[in-house]
């Protein structure tokens, strides 16, 4: 076994690459919000929360009551905070503060602060001191723990502590899990926030007409998500995180999964047109100059959005605050939300001290600090994800169940396999085919795909063969494979699929280039995956254009295709559209993207997940799309990326093992184990 480690001057090959497509796109996709609203003054509201909505995989049905709890309160004087417990959906248990002004009870202003992206949720000293100062000066404030943060954390181990690691990965975590059901992450954030929204409104002390919403870094994201959403706000105050994707793209700083929306780069669904069905509704963009959301583009969605409030006669309710600090909601974006709010929606009191900050454990509403230790019935994400994958494998199970009937049935289920799986990986048309060209290194090769991208490969075996190979692989390359192929007289060309070897990427945007969670390679995934061509298309790209030179290069013979480590998948997918794969080797590939998502502490990289996958097909599926070729499957892999167990496979790949059996090819479709 050998591996291939990337070259310096191809570290940043695949990013500049599909930072170019994603700039392409977001060019075509560009939208003139003021001319937009002019044109469709009825519907364009309407069009583009639908567009967001579709890309989230639409909001939970079933929300339940909220059954909220007041589980204590902390006296500061002149305001008391409650600590609060709803559900946002049934056992989806929500942990809260509730900042309310002392003094005779009426109806307040209130501001819902949702939280960013910090280990202590709503603890955070910046939180703290926001909400504080928001209650001294009359309003009734709310904040509350995001999913995975704070009270709320999702994966713990036996001692009850995070098992994800630090931060947010464990939004990475589920987000992947999510993407394979057809759901974003989002979708849960967006509704734990429209619920904290409905709490506010139950709440005697508050006004429900005259709630704004306010939250920095990924709590400006929940804002800007809300603000698209929710007709009834009367202001929005996202902070440090409006900019333009093709801002962020120039700072290559990773995001969260539910930061990253579904073919966004190519539907035109940017910060400022997220939030432009808010207008003409008051509204302040908070930056600061400092921030790894480039202010640049804070500016100039600013720009655009005025622009739009002009166009609806109100420019005057839209306005922009730099503050000449770094990332967070620091003391000027505080003052200045203040300030904002003091004119839009004003409270006693436009001046008041924020006060001391408050000890965290002191802030708790659990009595254990992790919601799932003090209750245990309760529900998380990835409960949601499994349930879900288990209800669309029984779907594809009575498909499968059909396709056994005959013939005819096995035909149209495979031909229907093959249209959904080319769509889900977004190939597109081919305008020109791939072809090999000279590199500068003696004896290498550069093929260039249909998208423009070059890939380094190379050609062994013999030469003038007429009986061709393709080898495609990750960073490790097993060599006896190259040996077995030399010594049956093939001509071989072998690649490392996009993103390993040659190509892969090293340190980019501040993160180690290795971070499963945030290092190069997940970067580089998130963004395929706003561009709406995700990382395992581009690889079955790469696959496929070698199959079509090996094709071409064979003069009518078949293609023996071999896939290993990240080359598995793709090279599963690429015998499945070409019929000149004559005869499939893949090793370590997963079980099915079933298993992935019912797996808790799954192993498998954003780059190997398909989005949407469950809701059409699984690696099964596509197994049986194979027969009667020969398909050889060496160490297939679960949800913890280890070798599966015998009858986890033959329970997995059930379905294949019938099809091929139907067709009298049984002796062709094996799975070895292979220490």
């Amino acid at each position: 076994m050998s591996v291939m480690g990337s070259k310096p001057r191809l570290r940043h090959a695949l990013y500049e690459h599909v930072k170019r497509l994603s700039l392409e796109a977001l060019r075509a996709s560009r939208v003139d919000l003021a001319r937009l609203a002019l044109d469709d003054p009825q519907g364009w509201r309407r069009a583009i929360r639908r567009a967001f909505l579709e890309a989230i995989g639409g909001l939970p049905q079933g929300t339940g009551a909220l059954n909220p709890k007041v589980t204590g309160s902390v006296d500061l004087g002149d305001i008391v905070v409650e600590k609060v417990i709803f559900e946002s959906l049934p056992k989806f248990y929500v942990t809260a503060n509730l900042y309310l002004p002392k003094g005779p009870t009426r109806r307040r202003p209130a501001v819902l602060v949702p939280c960013g992206h910090y280990p202590n949720g709503k603890a955070w000293p910046e939180y703290q001191a926001l909400c504080r100062g928001l209650a001294r000066r009359g309003y009734v404030a709310l904040t509350y723990d995001p999913i995975g943060q704070g009270e709320r954390v999702e994966y713990l181990d036996s001692r009850g502590r995070p098992a994800i690691g630090p931060g947010t990965r464990e939004h990475c975590h589920v987000g992947a899990q999510c993407l394979l059901v057809g759901w974003n992450l989002a979708r849960f954030m967006v509704n734990d926030t429209l619920r904290a929204l409905d709490y506010l409104r139950t709440r005697p002390e508050v006004d429900p007409e005259r709630i704004a919403i306010t939250g920095s870094s990924g709590g400006g994201t929940n804002t800007t998500y809300i603000a698209c959403l929710d007709e009834s706000l009367a202001g929005a105050i996202p902070t440090c995180y409006i900019t333009s994707r093709e801002a962020n793209l120039e700072t290559a700083i990773p995001s969260d999964l539910e930061q990253d929306l579904k073919g966004a780069y190519a539907k035109g669904l940017d910060q400022a047109t997220l939030l432009a069905p808010f207008a003409p509704r008051p509204l302040l963009i908070n930056a600061a100059t400092n921030d790894f959301f480039p202010v640049e583009g804070a500016r100039e969605a600013f720009e655009r959005l005025k622009a739009l409030y002009r166009a609806l006669g109100q420019p005057e309710k839209v306005r922009f605050f730099e503050a000449p600090t770094d990332h967070g909601y620091h003391k000027p974006l505080r003052e200045a939300t203040y300030m904002f709010l003091a004119e839009h929606l004003p409270a006693e009191r436009a001046k008041a001290e924020e006060g001391r900050e408050i000890p965290e454990g002191d802030l708790t509403c659990t009595k254990t600090g992790r919601v799932l230790l003090d209750f245990p019935e309760g529900v998380t994400v990835f409960d949601m994800v499994s349930e879900r994958a288990a209800k669309l494998w029984e779907e594809l199970e009575a498909k499968r169940e059909k396709a056994l009937w005959g013939a005819r049935a096995l035909g149209a289920f495979v031909k229907g396999i093959r249209a959904h799986l080319r769509e889900l990986l977004s190939l597109p048309d081919w305008r020109e085919r791939a072809r090999l060209e000279p590199a500068e290194e003696e004896g290498g090769l550069i093929m260039v795909c249909p998208d423009g991208f070059r890939l380094p490969a190379r050609f062994a075996g013999t030469v003038g063969a007429s009986r061709m190979a393709v080898v495609a692989s990750g960073d490790k390359v097993n060599d006896e494979i190259f040996r077995a192929l030399e010594e049956e007289g093939y001509g071989i060309i072998h690649l490392h699929v996009r993103g390993t070897g040659p190509t892969r990427p090293g340190k980019l945007g501040g993160f180690p280039a290795r971070d499963r969670y945030y290092g190069a390679l997940a970067n580089i995934a998130h963004h395929c995956l706003q561009l709406g061509f995700p990382l395992l298309g581009m690889r079955t790209m790469d696959v496929l254009s070698a199959v079509d030179i090996a094709a071409r290069r064979a003069r009518g013979r078949g293609v023996v295709l071999v896939g290993m480590g990240e080359g598995a998948l793709p090279s599963l997918f690429s015998a499945c559209l070409d019929h000149r794969v004559e005869r499939l080797v893949i090793e370590r590939l997963p079980l099915s993207f079933r298993v992935i998502a019912q797996t808790r502490l799954h192993r498998w990289h954003i780059a190997d997940i398909l989005p949407g996958a469950l809701e059409r097909l699984d690696v099964p599926d596509i197994l049986a799309s194979l027969a009667p070729r020969p398909c050889l499957a060496f160490n297939p892999l679960d949800g913890e990326r280890r070798v599966a167990s015998e009858p986890r496979i033959l329970q997995e790949w059930r379905f294949p093992f019938q099809v091929y059996r139907a067709l009298g090819a049984e002796d062709l479709f094996k799975v070895a184990i292979v220490e």
